[in-house]
């Protein structure tokens, strides 16, 4: 197949979609739309799981299964739903050798007794022994936010992702910068008399002096920023 290259238009809108604060939500399709080929698509399951998008598409006139997390729906998280569409989708493409091109902008596996009792744990496992198994080219881009066990679950190269890379406002962490500072200045925080100014320049340090995705490149968890 030729390649039909990516809206002129959504290419140009790339470097201003995504929003730096990870609370404003955007639409993952619009950043697709600026990367894959300007042509026919195939969603699966797009009503169920929604905070995970699974499709197929071209990309420079190769097809492609695109695995990404959908901020305009629960913040892009991963529940248990989310994580078996999520898996059975990289199974599939693995099994017709099928490159997996996933992007990442992910808060989270989502916490809860609810979640626990629909096995969350037990399916995001499937997930990460699903790009394990898989053989087919992985390559991995983190858009945005990508914190803690589901940044591994996300395509990372612990999992064997063949090349990773990381837009330049993004963030990779264990934590995001208001959970982890809540939790590491307790103390602090309890004590401050305006500790909503303190919590806020504690998050700023966190993210210059751990999330930074160029820490992350030094570290070889990403290949490029």
């Amino acid at each position: 197949h030729d390649p039909v290259p990516a809206n002129p238009h959504s290419v140009e809108a790339l470097p201003t979609l995504v929003p730096e604060k990870s609370s404003i939500v955007f639409d993952m399709n619009k950043l697709l739309d600026g990367v894959l080929d300007n042509g026919a698509r195939l969603e699966l399951m797009p009503e169920h799981a929604p905070s995970i998008l699974t499709l197929f598409a071209r990309i420079d006139g190769h097809a492609v299964g695109v695995l990404a997390n959908q901020p305009n729906a629960r913040g892009g998280i991963l529940d248990s739903k989310a994580s078996v569409k999520a898996a059975r989708f990289v199974e599939f493409c693995g099994r017709f050798d099928l490159p997996v091109l996933t992007f990442v902008d992910v808060p989270g596996f989502l916490p809860g007794t609810v979640e626990e009792g629909r096995g969350v744990i037990t399916h995001g496992a499937k997930l990460l022994k699903a790009y394990v198994d898989t053989k087919s080219p992985k390559l991995t881009v983190v858009v945005r936010k990508s914190y803690g066990g589901a940044y591994i679950a996300m395509g990372s190269a612990s999992l064997g992702a063949h090349a990773n890379w990381a837009w330049a406002n993004s963030e990779i962490a264990v934590m995001g910068p208001g959970g982890a500072v809540a939790l590491l200045h307790r103390r602090a925080l309890k004590e401050a008399e305006e500790p909503t100014v303190l919590r806020d320049e504690l998050a700023a340090v966190y993210r210059e002096e751990v999330a930074r995705p160029y820490l992350a490149a030094e570290a070889g968890i990403v290949d490029d920023v």
